[in-house]
């Protein structure tokens, strides 16, 4: 289960999905800023598991096979269940991630309860 909280934090501050406003919509920074990690997230909860991967970071994509994050997400499932809710519990820059090379990362923390498990 580490591995998969590590890899899905990872991939959260790496992903590269990208997600346009809504036309008329005022939207603030932290919004925006969410918005392409719930899209990301929400390919996970619908077993899209390749797109996830297609749509990951290339350092990423690097540390783990697309087979192999497959293969880390069936195992999870099987074992936490279906998705019931996910609600942000953190947000914030860093300049390191554990891991990571030195940079700029965007980080969320979610409480995200499935029907076996709540994961903080």
């Amino acid at each position: 289960m580490q591995v998969l909280a590590r890899l899905l934090i990872i991939g959260c501050c790496l992903f590269a999905v990208m997600s346009s406003p809504v036309v008329g919509q005022a939207q603030t920074q932290q919004q925006m800023d969410i918005q392409p990690a719930y899209a990301w997230l929400e390919l996970i909860d619908r077993g899209r598991y390749f797109q996830s991967w297609q749509y990951a970071s290339k350092q990423f994509k690097q540390n783990i096979e697309a087979s192999q994050w497959n293969d880390v997400l069936v195992g999870a499932k099987e074992s936490l269940g279906s998705l019931v809710s996910r609600e942000l519990s953190g947000y914030g820059e860093r300049d390191t991630v554990a891991g990571l090379p030195k940079g700029k990362y965007m980080v969320f923390k979610f409480k995200s309860t499935f029907e076996n498990k709540t994961l903080y």
